[in-house]
């Protein structure tokens, strides 16, 4: 390569040399590949000047590791996920003004600031300091973030919950590469339940072809919901815990039993149209395609309809339905 040789004061052709160097970093010992350029011409050999070459970041890194420690990205990302400026996190957990600044960009975080990070990431940790200091945001900020809290740590408790067959956690082939996120399900729910009388047997069945039929198509499903293989087909897992937890956070979402019914009939119904904007165009598309295919069709029909499936036909009784079997999906 051709390159400015400072001993020459000239350019000439460098040729790129790797060595490895050693740093001492609060007593541990790393070794870190270090490249520099030696001149073809003088033979003399110099660091490499490219500001966004750091060794010593290098090893920073690889001390972390080691350590256990946050990276600067993690440290970043998490202060991102709560839209808080460097100025508020730092003000939140009480680090000096250029602290967390420092820690973004490299520099080597204490201990024990690393420490108090990783609790202060926990939710529950950070809600219950940004309630005690009513100086540490302006009241419109601190408010959005307890509120986000709050209802992300329950989001996990109910997740906890209703987490019986274990696959309410992670994106995995049970939950169609989705967590549950009970404000897009409440959507979908009245999306289907909009000025209409739905049947909760009917409900579990429009939830997992619209689920399945999404999967099949794009990937994905909508809800996040798993289906158990039951005798009357598919049937989201803890349905009724789930649709508790809507009926809480949604109060357009209404519940009702027919009396006209003998072993009556409890329905949702919802008054109030669904937050378009909270549903893709592709999920609302596949939501209004399955309510059609199913429109002349009896709960009692649909029931069978659905026995037909491969993933009904070929997962044990009371087991789940995997989403691989959305590539047979008989709609």
């Amino acid at each position: 390569m051709i390159g400015f040789c400072p001993s020459c004061q000239k350019e000439t052709v460098l040729t790129r040399v790797r060595r490895v160097e050693e740093f001492d970093i609060k007593g541990e010992h790393i070794a870190i590949d270090v490249d520099y350029f030696q001149c073809l011409e003088c033979g003399e050999g110099f660091d490499n000047t490219d500001p966004a070459y750091e060794p010593l970041a290098a090893a920073h890194r690889e001390y972390r590791q080691r350590k256990g420690m946050l990276q600067p990205e993690e440290i970043r990302a998490f202060r991102k996920t709560y839209d808080l400026s460097q100025r508020e996190l730092s003000e939140v957990i009480g680090f000096g003004g250029a602290t967390l600044s420092r820690y973004e960009n490299g520099s080597l975080q204490d201990e024990s600031h690393d420490k108090l990070l990783r609790l202060i990431m926990l939710p529950a940790n950070l809600l219950k300091i940004v309630e005690e200091d009513s100086q540490a945001l302006d009241t419109e900020k601190r408010q959005q973030l307890v509120n986000r809290l709050r209802d992300e740590i329950a989001r996990t408790e109910f997740i906890r919950l209703i987490n019986r067959n274990g696959q309410y956690g992670e994106p995995n082939l049970f939950n169609g590469m989705q967590q549950i996120d009970f404000h897009r399900l409440a959507n979908t729910v009245k999306t289907l339940c909009y000025q209409s009388n739905v049947y909760k047997t009917r409900l579990g069945k429009l939830l997992f072809y619209a689920d399945f039929r999404h999967f099949k198509e794009f990937g994905s499903g909508i809800t996040g919901l798993c289906y158990l293989n039951l005798p009357q087909g598919p049937v989201p897992d803890q349905i009724e815990l789930i649709l508790t937890r809507l009926l809480e956070i949604d109060p357009t979402l209404d519940q009702g039993e027919d009396p006209s019914l003998d072993t009556g009939g409890e329905y949702l119904h919802s008054t109030v149209e669904p937050d378009r904007g909270g549903l893709s165009f592709s999920e609302l598309h596949t939501l209004i395609q399955v309510d059609a295919f199913f429109k002349p069709y009896t709960s009692s029909r649909i029931k069978y309809f659905s026995l037909e499936e491969d993933g009904c036909r070929q997962t044990k009784n009371g087991g789940l339905i995997s989403y691989e079997f959305a590539h047979r999906l008989r709609i």
